[in-house]
């Protein structure tokens, strides 16, 4: 039988607490109702065997008007702080890192959830607040690019919508997209940018069209933006680079006729022939 690893919860000072006495230390009221509404605050008492305190807890009602007080009162606390605590954004914003962890458990995605659009119109808020990064989680979003000094973190490989008929550059813009798809048009928009420079500089367009794919899944998502461009000069480099297989060869035979040796060399050759 698999042990099960007892998880701490940690308290807005940033302690992890494990045992009672750590939690009455240092409580904090918004965390522990917190952890009431995602169930963790249940899990850690029965995991500690604090039955008692356990079943208390199930004993609650969020809807109570004294709900804030009988919670403090659970763990001999005075309640005192209570006023500022809003239990509805407490219970929208544990729904939303439930709906988080399906798509991820990166404890900086989780303690940035307020940062999260599951809908464009999350997003544009967001945006509207200034918010510089942005999570995103759902299908697809429109991306502004009139919106400049925003990176965007893709949380389950949404496609990005991108309505421009000509190739943004989004690093001028500073405009970074990460763990993101973009929607079709822009791919054939990017694709035919780089077919029309192949034809204009006379290149090989069919084989920099197929490269151009493998290499830009190759790239981290953090410079897909920049990949094409990255391509095209790696390409230029290498069509640019003759090899030359007899090199070394070709510098022993150098200094060979530098030294006079070549007749040496003859008989050396006669010798072992």
């Amino acid at each position: 039988m698999v042990k099960r690893i007892k998880f701490p919860l940690e308290m807005a000072n940033g302690v992890q607490v494990r045992s009672l006495d750590e939690l009455q230390e240092n409580f904090d009221l918004e965390k522990i109702i917190g952890y009431y509404m995602n169930g963790k605050l249940l899990v850690w008492l029965k995991d500690r065997y604090y039955d008692d305190k356990a079943e208390e807890i199930l004993a609650l009602d969020r809807s109570d008007k004294d709900f804030k007080k009988k919670i403090c009162n659970v763990f001999g606390i005075k309640c005192t702080d209570s006023k500022n605590i809003d239990i509805t954004r407490l219970e929208e914003r544990s729904k939303r890192i439930f709906e988080l962890k399906k798509y991820t458990d990166d404890k900086n995605v989780i303690d940035n959830v307020d940062k999260v659009a599951f809908t464009q119109e999350e997003m544009d808020s967001l945006l509207y607040e200034n918010v510089n990064t942005v999570y995103l989680c759902g299908k697809q979003f429109v991306i502004p690019l009139n919106k400049e000094n925003v990176t965007y973190v893709g949380i389950n490989n949404p496609i990005v919508i991108i309505k421009s008929s000509t190739v943004v550059d989004f690093l001028k813009k500073n405009i970074l997209l990460n763990g993101v798809s973009y929607n079709e048009e822009y791919m054939s928009v990017l694709e035919n940018a780089i077919l029309k420079r192949n034809e204009m500089e006379n290149r090989p367009t069919s084989l920099h069209y197929k490269a151009s794919g493998l290499f830009n899944s190759m790239v981290k998502n953090s410079y897909k933006n920049a990949s094409p461009r990255l391509f095209d000069e790696i390409s230029d480099k290498l069509l640019k680079f003759n090899y030359d297989i007899d090199k070394k060869t070709r510098n022993s035979v150098d200094i060979i006729k530098n030294a006079n040796l070549s007749e040496a060399f003859d008989n050396y050759l006669d010798r072992i022939s």
